[in-house]
């Protein structure tokens, strides 16, 4: 299981009534474990509900089709590929700071490492100044181009609506 704060936010931040958060589950739930399930822990003093379940695996559901369709349709004239990111995913120190725009991602990274998964990668960079502000967590646009257009297209296509 992973889990991020999704609270967006600075006066959710200081609420101390509800907290927001996503959860990732490798696998099933387990049965009777789905939307409108509660479960309260006295000892730390939180309650549970799930409010959404959403699959991510199920290659074939046709909305997930449609929706990957269009973007390929509609993306024929791009050759990278923007994702927006919290930045401790790419940078895990809370207290660095960008002196620049942008930087290339580290070619030995876990993230370089991930995306070359596809095929080989020509360029990735993390930019720092363009995902928009509003949200608690700083985040990033990192953009990939592969050295082939079929790699950048079954990236898309693997990660297009899933939570990473």
């Amino acid at each position: 299981v992973r889990w991020d704060d999704a609270r967006g936010s600075a006066a959710s931040l200081l609420s101390t009534s509800k907290r927001e958060v996503v959860a990732c589950v490798n696998g099933e739930a387990p049965p009777g474990r789905g939307r409108g399930f509660k479960m309260q822990d006295e000892a730390s003093g939180v309650e549970v509900t799930i409010t959404d379940v959403t699959e991510t695996c199920d290659d074939v559901d046709p909305m997930r089709v449609a929706s990957l369709a269009k973007c390929l349709k509609e993306g024929t004239s791009c050759d990278a590929l923007i994702f927006e990111l919290p930045k401790l995913w790419i940078i895990p120190d809370p207290a660095w700071r960008a002196r620049h725009a942008s930087i290339g991602l580290y070619p030995g990274s876990f993230w370089m490492g991930f995306f070359k998964s596809w095929g080989a990668v020509e360029s990735a960079e993390v930019f720092f100044r363009t995902a928009p502000k509003g949200s608690v967590e700083p985040k990033v646009h990192l953009v990939v181009k592969y050295q082939s257009r079929e790699s950048m297209k079954m990236c898309l296509t693997f990660l297009h609506d899933r939570y990473l």
